[in-house]
């Protein structure tokens, strides 16, 4: 059983491709196309260390080589640097920070570099908690077509992280893809907290 580590790559050319068609979308949609290109316009070469459990990155952040936009940072229990919230009674994290994306009453998307699948893929699994849902929580999407070969949306109203998984990837095997993390809900429990994001093979 093992994380597996994959390299992110660029591909500019695709990404505008998304942005121009995403300009005949909704705007959810137009701001997700163009912070992609952004991942790929501002990023050089870099391998990714899975499981990504945001510890070298300082409280209040967005983390390292990821694009946000909006209230996301990295966070601690307590913590209330920047867009951070104290969360009282948080736990199920992997060490001492987590993703908070959006926040209770924020609106926010944070953005992985593009990075490839390995080889001997067979799913992706992450520790998540808040209660925003439709429209809201984790997708992994492919560069090639922009389509989304993981989407998980069932938020719970609870401060304790539990794992979610995205299964059946091994024929998505060297393909391309970003993490896309979004919050569009504005609620009491209208919130995206992600940790331990890991790359599993069939034995993990």
């Amino acid at each position: 059983a093992c994380c597996l580590v994959a390299m992110a790559v660029l591909s500019q050319e695709v990404l505008q491709t998304h942005v121009m068609t995403a300009q005949h979308s909704g705007a959810e949609a137009k701001g997700d196309a163009e912070l992609l290109l952004a991942v790929a316009s501002s990023s050089n070469q870099h391998d990714l260390d899975f499981p990504l459990s945001f510890e070298d990155t300082l409280e209040g952040q967005c983390p390292h080589l990821w694009t946000c936009s909006g209230p996301a940072a990295v966070c601690f229990p307590g913590s209330s640097s920047g867009p951070c919230r104290p969360y009282p009674g948080i736990r199920g994290h992997d060490g001492k920070q987590f993703l908070d994306v959006g926040n209770d009453f924020g609106t926010a998307t944070a953005i992985s570099p593009v990075f490839k699948l390995p080889q001997n893929i067979h799913r992706l699994c992450f520790r998540r908690c808040g209660g925003a849902d439709k429209g809201s929580g984790f997708y992994l999407k492919r560069i090639l077509d922009g389509s989304e070969i993981c989407v998980a949306e069932n938020g719970r109203d609870v401060d304790v992280f539990s794992e979610q998984c995205c299964h059946d990837l091994a024929k998505h095997a060297g393909e391309e893809v970003i993490i896309l993390i979004r919050d569009a809900q504005s609620s009491g429990w209208g919130k995206v907290l992600v940790d331990d994001i890991r790359l599993l093979d069939s034995s993990g």
